[in-house]
């Protein structure tokens, strides 16, 4: 997996509690940086994410014209402005664990 740093102006977290009962937060952001085991947020207000009463998901972003989502698990502070998502290996998306994939 790469490390590139991808400049992109919003994160877009979910979680999904249910098959139909899922919450959204979008959340502007600088940076992303993509890496084998985790996803890192830069310039991102982080009392944002502590205020949220659920755990993330997805971790999604546009970068290059191409929609990017992530499974994760917990996050972490790494700075004022800089936040850490554990990926999740192997997860299925929604949409593909309807289609068995």
């Amino acid at each position: 997996m790469s490390t590139e740093l991808r400049e992109t102006s919003a994160v877009f977290l979910e979680a999904q509690f249910f098959p139909d009962d899922q919450v959204e937060q979008r959340l502007d952001c600088e940076a992303i940086t993509e890496r084998r085991d985790r996803i890192v947020v830069h310039g991102l207000d982080v009392r944002h994410i502590r205020a949220l009463r659920w755990t993330p998901d997805y971790v999604s972003f546009q970068a290059a014209g191409q929609v990017r989502r992530h499974a994760v698990s917990r996050w972490a502070e790494a700075g004022p402005s800089t936040v850490v998502f554990a990926r999740r290996e192997h997860a299925a998306t929604p949409d593909q664990a309807d289609h068995g994939k």
